[in-house]
């Protein structure tokens, strides 16, 4: 009998956010605003927008479903929801050259969802993050939005911020192996990794390509095989090169008017941490702490992931890093003297 297949997996980036919580300039426990909102949202999803827990934001809705833990009152979990009612995608039939409107009624939307957990004792919220989802930095204002009738008397302010690694390009350029890098560069990028001694794809482009037009090159370092690294002659200062090519070019980016052609869209690398002795994935251009995950999706078909799978994978990575998460909030490295 044959096995059924394995369901698709996707990869998910998990996030570690600060958060505060005031009310007319006084601290506040928050747990006051999120009790007030459950009982406000009373678990049901129906008539939101008439209930005034559906509110728009630009061209979409947010909708917060939010929920206490069962026997931990300094747990919260919850999905913050961005839900578009216009510009449905049409389908495509590959056989036959069919395009098909979405069919969907006057309250149907597009669906994206952000799973998170909240830690009030800690201070810290763990979501995921998704690209075309709801922002969980987002997540604070929309909450004082939704308890001001409530409280009418008291102006409430929730402050949520990633927490941001201080030491995360000398963990860098600790590395002791490279098994990947990758760039998307654009042309200016091209001719800052020439410079800095990294790759010389500049030439080649600037003679193949039309360069009045703006474009991009995928550039991947590997050593080939799996499990097999990048061949440097001289690791620590090579990735120094790489990081100093990442900082050039935020700086560039800052002075440009354009902030939708960056001269790096994407700086990741795969380096093995001698401290943690296993290989890590790093965004060169993500300063943020972060744990990457892979989870399931619901189906083949549809891009949305197992619910319980990403909750539970929000709750590993606090286990895994919360020591970790303290200690920059509090402004330590996170090195052992």
């Amino acid at each position: 009998m044959a096995r059924p297949p394995k369901p698709q997996t996707v990869e998910r980036k998990i996030y570690f956010y600060k958060f505060t919580c005031s009310y007319n300039g006084k601290t506040a426990p928050i747990r006051e605003v999120f009790d007030a909102y459950i009982k406000k949202s009373n678990g049901d999803n129906s008539k939101l927008i008439e209930r005034g827990l559906a509110v728009e934001y630009f061209d979409k809705y947010h909708y917060l479903d939010l929920h206490s833990h069962k026997s931990d009152k300094n747990v919260y979990r919850g999905l913050f929801y961005s839900l578009r009612r216009t510009d449905f995608p049409y389908l495509f039939n590959v056989l036959d050259g069919r395009r098909q409107e979405i069919t969907a009624n006057a309250d149907d939307t597009l669906m994206e969802q952000t799973h998170f957990y909240c830690y009030i004792d800690q201070g810290l919220i763990v979501s995921e993050f998704n690209f075309h989802g709801a922002r969980i930095e987002q997540f604070g204002s929309h909450l004082c939005r939704m308890v001001q009738d409530i409280y009418p008397s008291r102006i409430y302010d929730i402050e949520v911020l990633p927490i941001i690694i201080p030491d995360y390009y000398k963990k860098i350029a600790n590395c002791k192996s490279i098994s990947k890098i990758q760039f998307k560069v654009a042309r200016p990028g091209l001719k800052l990794l020439k410079e800095e001694g990294i790759i010389n794809a500049y030439d080649i482009a600037s003679d193949n390509l039309d360069i009045s037009e703006p474009f991009y090159v995928d550039v991947e370092l590997s050593g080939g095989k799996r499990g097999k690294n990048l061949p440097v002659k001289n690791v620590g200062k090579f990735l120094n090169k790489v990081i100093s090519a990442v900082k050039k070019a935020a700086e560039e980016d800052e002075k440009t008017i354009n902030k939708d052609e960056p001269l790096l869209k994407k700086a990741k690398m795969r380096g093995y941490d001698a401290d943690e002795c296993k290989i890590i994935p790093y965004d060169l251009l993500d300063e943020k702490l972060l744990q990457v995950v892979r989870v399931e999706k619901i189906s083949a078909k549809t891009k949305y992931i197992n619910t319980q799978q990403m909750f539970l994978a929000i709750q590993d990575a606090f286990r895994e890093k919360q020591d970790l998460a303290k200690q920059y909030m509090r402004g330590g490295s996170g090195e052992s003297n």
